[in-house]
Order: C-alpha cells, then structure tokens, then sequence
C-alpha cells in the first residue's frame, strides 16, 4: 500500500487563505487531504508564538502533525541592503 504525505507551510497557507478572504476549517481540511489525495499522514510547519497553546492543540486534534519552529529575528529586512540589490 502506497502512503501519501502532505508537508504543508502553515504560513503561506495562512496567507492565501487570507487573501481568499476564506477561514480554513483544518479538520474538514484534513478529511478533505485524506479523500481527495489519499494523504495519510499530514505535516504542518508553523511558527512558535506564546500563548497559542490551545491553537496547537486544536491543530493536532484535527489530525495534523505539528512542527513547530522557533522565530527568530532572520525575517526583518535590512531596507538599505534589499534598496542596493
């Protein structure tokens, strides 16, 4: 039997739904990856923000499998760097 394996980045997932003007339902989301692709296993990558332990927690209930990462500063932007380029 053939698995099939969803790595979603939680970021541009969040983004495009936003833009979309949608609100993702992630555990019909997951139903969804599972009848529609066959994905028996889906992973989220997601940031680490305190306090939203209970987001997590509603993410791992709907099937998902979190990895979450730690932010850091590498995502401030030097504008006189990006200017030069």
């Amino acid at each position: 039997m053939v698995k099939n394996f969803a790595f979603i980045d939680g970021e541009n997932l969040n983004l495009s739904i936003r833009n979309l003007g949608w609100k993702l339902d992630f555990k019909r989301f997951r139903i969804y990856l599972k009848e529609k692709y066959g994905v028996s296993e889906a992973y989220l990558f997601i940031g680490y923000i305190d306090g939203n332990t209970e987001l997590y927690a509603s993410l791992q209930r709907s099937g998902l499998y979190l990895h979450i990462q730690t932010n850091t500063n590498l995502h401030r932007w030097d504008h006189e760097r990006e200017l030069r380029c």
